[in-house]
């Protein structure tokens, strides 16, 4: 298979650096899960099913203090018909960077890289095992794209930024060849007003801008893509907090665009807490307002293991029978 031979070759890559005295880093992380299925589908009984939703392995060498680079490969289990393949196992390689750290809070990365947005939403909720952000999960961008982009921190931590410019195809889709003008441009811009003073209990809590504009081919015209939106987040030894609001317009008349809303609230007590989600995307044009909505427990037993039950629905303004989902969940996080 021509992806088994791609990661063969860039982790043979990799573990080739350690003959010349490089440190080479392995680390996986794998997202699974118990489901039982509540939808009234017509079915006798409840169906169940275990799940490999993600196995993450990634490697990291550090050349010097300047220069690095990462290769993680993405195993996914993906059921249903609605993949249209036989093997519902795939594997990609997510990203596949080289990284420059010319000076302290800036780096330079070229390659297949996670985007500006949906990595620093997964960070503040700490969730990505049970559920996406609401960008992600709506399929209206990407985690991770091949590109160059600039990140890093400035005063102090006040200030956290990434922009750069990107194929605009994801990782799991060929890229075709485009102008320079039509790539996708993303930008993240955070600021933590109170990152400086440790003690404060707001020293964590952040305001996040966000904007990308690429080309979309409609017949034979070629218009802009615009995206825009904020998100407001809270963490604390008790409370975490986020709401996520997204606009998407594919021209100047607003044309084929939607909107994101999602608030997430977590209640922590040492290793337990309690957590619930709200999703909603209203796309312009179309009846249905898909939402979706997650509450449970969680058990952090440590930084490396945790489970997590719950409740998932998801449903559409239609209430029709192929696109209302619901179920009980008990997801594992494992991490070495």
């Amino acid at each position: 298979m021509k992806w088994f031979s791609a990661c063969f070759t860039v982790m043979m890559a990799l573990f080739s650096l350690s003959a010349f005295g490089q440190t080479v880093k392995i680390k996986g992380e794998y997202h699974g899960n118990l489901n039982l299925d509540l939808t009234d589908n017509g079915h006798d009984g409840t169906e169940a099913a275990f799940q490999t939703t993600r196995m993450y392995v990634t490697a990291e060498a550090a050349l010097n203090k300047m220069f690095s680079f990462r290769t993680t490969l993405d195993f996914g289990n993906f059921t249903g018909d609605a993949t249209g393949l036989e093997n519902p196992l795939f594997g990609y390689i997510k990203y596949a960077y080289v990284q420059i750290e010319p000076m302290k809070g800036l780096k330079l990365r070229f390659g297949q890289q996670a985007t500006p947005w949906i990595g620093a939403m997964d960070n503040v909720m700490g969730y990505r095992y049970v559920y996406k952000t609401g960008l992600d999960y709506f399929k209206l961008g990407d985690s991770a794209d091949t590109g160059f982009s600039v990140l890093g921190e400035a005063m102090d931590g006040i200030i956290a930024y990434q922009a750069g410019v990107f194929n605009g195809v994801g990782y799991k889709t060929a890229a075709e060849g485009e102008t320079l003008p039509n790539l996708k441009v993303m930008g993240r811009l955070s600021v933590y007003p109170m990152a400086t003073q440790k003690n404060s209990p707001l020293s964590r809590m952040g305001l996040h801008l966000y904007g990308e504009t690429d080309a979309i081919e409609e017949g034979d015209d070629t218009v802009r893509g615009m995206m825009y939106g904020a998100a407001l987040s809270f963490n604390h030894k008790y409370v975490d907090f986020l709401v996520e609001f997204m606009m998407r317009s594919s021209d100047a008349d607003g044309d084929g665009g939607g909107m994101i809303l999602a608030p997430y609230l977590k209640l922590k007590y040492e290793q337990w807490s309690a957590f619930a989600t709200y999703s909603m995307y209203k796309e312009d044009g179309a009846d249905d307002t898909w939402t979706r909505i997650i509450a449970g427990g969680t058990w952090d037993y440590s930084k490396k293991f945790a489970l997590s039950l719950n409740y998932q629905m998801v449903t559409s303004k239609k209430h029709t029978s192929d696109s209302d989902t619901s179920g009980i969940f008990l997801n594992v996080l494992a991490k070495f």
